[in-house]
């Protein structure tokens, strides 16, 4: 199934169910990674991770009041240059406290001096100008000769010691890496990827093709919650011939149903691609369209839909160099003194085009069955996310063999790991037959789908008799 259209549905309502919620959430289980940046941590579970970088700022993440919409606290990442390189550590700590105090009338209730993972760290805590008070833990972690990172928490006072208690527990799931190794094993996924791309051709795609209707039911932390079905066939599009997926959707949620139907092509050259996305939300008695076409031309990206009464249009040209941004951040930390020809020939040769590495819709949904399954490697592919209108990675790392319960049996399966690094769909684990079907899919936050017989989903919502009907029209 296309994971992150679904994902993106249930976690809609899982956030929902989950807003009311007054004690500070657990975790996430899975762990956020900043390769470049060198860090990594587990997330509040509940909390929104939102997409804006500035210049300093790396990542944030925001939890809202349910009654009111507004913002309650937030937790960031951002990474500075040490401007005062030469100072002890208790000088530093001095003249961060006294920065903020004129700079931004910050009251600074303490400082301290500890180790955060072998890496010496200043603890600033206190209240905010007036007449705004909100409590405000810091915490700069000095990575490396002239880098911090600076994690902060910001809250209502009257939280201050849930939110401590929460700041405490994500900087003590916190890991530093290397961002030399860390990106010198993503540049090895890649190759791997764009190897993996050059080996699919027509007749790999071809016999990979499921002739019959594919079926699967959906679960919410162990309730059902509805059911999917995937059909596949050979199809011509723009006078190229390629590979077709249908897919149709129903979920019942605690806060309504959803119906999606989506129709996604690519040519057996990967020159063509088309998607049509059409999702039905209905709440309250209130049913709202949600709807969506792409394709692409010309090495670009061109998106329309409609969202209730609203319409958009947006494109993307493919870039010359994926994590262009990335690469020439790296080149300046590593070769400060060099050259600009001696830099530019080093960003030139570390970039990769997105067209040699661009995961097609279509050829993300079967790729397990075009992978060599026993190779337990990372294969990591560019992808467009049409929320955000630009290209992210995403990682395929296959794990091994497993046993799983399915339908009533013990059945034994593939591991594999599914991650975009954009976070905008959960992190999935798939678990595959031999070859490449899946068998199980599952996110952290309680989501499952598996495979079903026909006469199950049939027998859970009569309406998936009509499904295969409706999918062809």
């Amino acid at each position: 199934m296309h994971r992150t259209s679904v994902l993106l549905m249930v976690s809609l309502a899982f956030a929902a169910a989950n807003a009311q919620e007054t004690q500070i959430p657990a975790l996430a289980q899975r762990p956020y990674v900043d390769k470049l940046n060198g860090f990594s941590l587990r997330p509040p579970a509940q909390a929104v991770r939102i997409r804006e970088k500035s210049a300093s700022l790396l990542v944030r993440w925001e939890q809202r009041d349910a009654a009111t919409g507004a913002i309650a606290w937030t937790f960031s990442v951002s990474r500075f240059e040490q401007a005062n390189a030469d100072l002890t550590l208790d000088q530093y700590a001095a003249a961060l406290a006294q920065n903020l105090r004129q700079a931004e009338g910050f009251e600074v209730e303490s400082t301290q001096l500890i180790e955060r993972c072998g890496k010496k760290s200043i603890m600033i805590q206190g209240l905010t100008a007036k007449p705004l008070r909100q409590w405000r833990r810091q915490e700069w972690v000095l990575v490396n000769h002239d880098g911090v990172l600076l994690f902060e928490i910001v809250g209502p006072v009257t939280m201050r010691d849930r939110l401590g208690q929460l700041a405490e527990s994500i900087m003590a799931s916190a890991a530093f890496l290397d961002p030399e190794v860390e990106l010198a094993r993503q540049r090895e996924s890649i190759d791997r990827g764009m190897a993996l791309l050059k080996e699919i051709d027509e007749g790999r795609i071809r016999g990979s093709i499921e002739s019959a209707p594919q079926w699967f039911t959906m679960r919410l932390k162990g309730k059902p919650i509805g059911w999917a079905v995937q059909m596949e066939r050979v199809a011509t599009r723009d006078k190229s011939s390629g590979l077709e997926l249908r897919m149709g959707t129903i979920l019942t949620l605690p806060d309504g149903s959803r119906s999606q139907k989506q129709v996604i092509f690519v040519s057996f050259d990967g020159r063509v691609e088309h998607w049509s996305d059409r999702l039905l939300l209905t709440a309250n008695g209130n049913t709202t369209l949600i709807s969506e076409k792409g394709f692409r031309q010309d090495e670009a990206i061109l998106c329309s839909g409609r969202q209730g009464e609203q319409t958009w249009e947006q494109q993307k040209a493919m870039p010359p160099g994926m994590l262009e941004r990335d690469v020439i951040q790296q080149v300046e930390r590593n070769m400060p003194q060099a050259s600009p020809d001696q830099k530019a020939a080093a960003i030139k040769s570390m970039l990769i085009t997105v067209q040699d590495f661009y995961l097609s819709r279509a050829t993300g949904m079967i790729l397990p069955r075009l992978m060599d399954l026993s190779s337990l490697q990372a294969y990591s592919f560019a992808v467009y996310n049409t929320r955000i209108n630009d290209f992210e990675l995403r990682t395929f790392t296959i794990l091994g063999k497993s046993s799983i319960d399915l339908n009533g049996a013990k059945v034994s399966a593939v591991h594999l790991t599914d991650v975009s690094a954009g976070g905008e769909s959960a992190p999935a684990d798939w678990w595959l037959d031999e070859g490449g079907r899946m068998l199980r899919l599952s996110t952290d936050d309680g989501f499952v789908m598996e495979s079903a017989p026909q006469e199950d989903v049939f027998n859970q919502d009569p309406r998936a008799r009509q499904a295969i009907d409706d999918l062809m029209k």
